[in-house]
C-alpha cells in the first residue's frame, strides 16, 4: 500500500470533473552549484510498434507502445512535455520520489532517464517544471523541483532546486533546514522563468503555510544562498484567494499566471496586475496551460480559451465534442499548428478547420477495431505533446495485462 501523501493537484487527476464552459473576462546573480549525479538510464522492455493500418486512402494513426519502467508500488503522475520528450513524476512507497523522462519514443533500453533530486528516504516532490520546454538538447534532463521530507524529532526539511544533466549547466539545491514549526512554508507549485533567458525573469514558486497561498519569485539577492527563504524572500501581494490549480510563467516577460477556482491571476514579482473570471460551476476546472509563441491557451471544462499576447481578454477557441469531464489533465495539446484534442479531433489554429487526427477515410473492420482501441486510450488517459517541436509524437497512456502501464507514442494521420 502506498503510504506517502502526494500533492493535492495530482490526486485530482483521478477525480471526475463535470464539464461546463465559460468565457474569461478581465477584472479589474551568482547561484551556488551543487553537483548531482547524472540521470540514470533506465532499461525498458522491448517496445511494441503498431504499424499504420491503411487501405487505399483510409488509415488509422500508428503508435509505438513501451512499458514505463516502474518498481512495485510505484505510480506515475504529473506529465509534462518538451521538444525532446515526455517527463513524468514517479510516486512510490517508502522511497524518494523521482522524475522519469522518455527521450522521444520508447524504442530501446536507452529511451528512459531517471533522476532523483532529493535522496532523503521519504522525500515527496510537490511539483516540478521542465527548465527548457522549447529548445532542449538530445539527452538533456532539466527541471525545477520542490520537495519536503520529515525527520523524526527534527521537523520538516523543505528543498527547492534545479536539476540539470547533459546540458553543461550545474544543478542547484537550496535547503530550508528542519525546524518546528518550520521557518518556511511548503512549496505547492514551481514554475520556470521566461524561456528567452532574460535576467529579469527568474523562477517562481507558490508557497502555502497556515492555509495561505503566496506567489514568490526568486529575487536574486542572496545573503545565505543555500536556504529557500533567502532565495524566495518576499511574497507578492495580494495572497492567492484559495488553493491554485496551476502556475505558468510568461515565455518572455517576468509574469506568472496562476489559476485559482474560476479565475486566472497574473502577477509580477511584487503584485497582481490582472485577473480574469470564467463562468462555470464548482466542478469545472482549468487544465493544460500552454504557450504558443506569446499566446496562452488553456482548457476550462470542455472549452479551449486563448489569451493573445498574454494581455486583453480570453476568447473561446474550440469546444470539445462528447467531453465527459473524466480527464482533468491532458484534455488538449498543441502540435504543428493544430489543437490536438483527447476526443480525437484536431483544429488548425490558422484556418480553424477541424479534422480527426486518429482516423481518415472509410475504415475496414480491422481498421475500425484499431481506431476504437486507440480512441479509448486517449479519451480515458489524456494526451500530451509539444507546441515547440516541428513534429513529434502525441503521447498517451495504456494499461498492460499485468497491471503495469505503458506509454503510447502516436503518429497522427495527416
Amino acid at each position: 500500500m502506498i503510504a506517502k501523501n502526494f500533492n493535492w493537484q495530482f490526486s485530482t487527476a483521478i477525480m471526475l470533473a463535470l464539464a461546463a464552459s465559460g468565457c474569461g473576462g478581465q477584472d479589474s546573480s551568482s547561484d551556488p552549484a551543487v553537483t548531482l549525479p547524472a540521470p540514470t538510464p533506465t532499461p525498458a522492455p522491448t517496445p511494441t510498434p503498431t504499424p499504420t493500418s491503411s487501405s487505399g486512402s483510409a488509415n488509422v494513426a500508428s503508435f509505438i507502445q513501451g512499458t514505463i519502467p516502474l518498481a512495485a508500488n510505484e505510480v506515475v503522475i504529473n506529465f509534462k512535455v518538451t521538444n525532446r520528450g515526455l517527463y513524468m513524476q514517479v510516486f512510490g512507497d517508502e522511497k524518494p520520489d523521482r522524475i522519469l523522462k522518455l527521450h522521444g519514443t520508447p524504442t530501446g533500453s536507452n529511451s528512459w532517464s531517471s533522476a532523483t533530486p532529493d535522496n532523503l528516504p521519504d522525500a515527496t516532490i510537490w511539483d516540478y517544471a521542465p527548465g527548457n520546454i522549447s529548445t532542449e538538447q538530445d539527452r538533456e534532463v532539466s527541471f525545477y523541483w520542490a520537495s519536503s521530507s520529515f525527520e523524526g524529532g527534527k521537523g520538516t526539511t523543505i528543498k527547492w532546486g534545479q536539476y540539470s544533466a547533459n546540458n553543461g549547466t550545474p544543478s542547484i539545491t537550496s535547503v530550508e533546514p528542519p525546524s518546528t514549526p518550520s521557518t518556511f512554508p511548503f512549496i505547492e507549485l514551481v514554475a520556470a522563468g521566461a524561456q528567452s533567458g532574460i535576467v529579469s525573469s527568474r523562477p517562481w514558486i507558490v508557497s502555502v503555510g497556515n492555509g495561505i497561498y503566496r506567489v514568490r519569485q526568486d529575487d536574486g539577492q542572496y545573503t545565505a544562498a543555500s536556504t529557500v527563504l533567502d532565495r524566495f524572500t518576499t511574497p507578492a501581494t495580494p495572497d492567492l484567494p484559495d488553493q491554485p490549480t496551476f502556475a505558468i510563467a510568461h515565455p518572455s516577460d517576468p509574469f506568472l499566471f496562476v489559476a485559482v477556482g474560476d479565475r486566472i491571476l497574473k502577477y509580477d514579482s511584487g503584485k497582481m496586475v490582472s485577473s480574469w473570471k470564467f463562468s462555470g460551476d464548482a466542478f469545472t476546472s482549468f487544465a493544460d496551460p500552454v504557450w504558443v509563441g506569446t499566446d496562452l491557451y488553456v482548457a476550462f471544462g470542455p472549452t479551449i480559451f486563448k489569451l493573445t499576447g498574454g494581455t486583453g481578454n480570453f476568447s473561446s477557441v474550440f469546444t470539445m465534442d462528447n467531453f465527459t469531464g473524466t480527464i482533468v489533465a491532458g484534455r488538449f495539446c498543441v502540435r504543428s499548428g493544430e489543437l490536438i484534442l483527447a476526443t480525437g479531433q484536431a483544429m488548425n489554429l490558422q484556418s480553424r478547420t477541424v479534422r480527426s487526427w486518429i482516423q481518415k477515410g472509410n475504415l475496414t473492420n480491422q481498421q475500425q477495431t484499431a481506431m476504437t482501441i486507440l480512441t479509448s486510450h486517449v479519451n480515458g488517459n489524456g494526451i500530451f505533446c509539444s507546441a515547440s517541436a516541428l513534429s513529434g509524437p502525441i503521447y498517451s497512456l495504456a494499461p498492460n495485462a499485468d497491471g503495469s502501464r505503458s506509454v503510447l507514442a502516436i503518429t497522427p494521420v495527416s
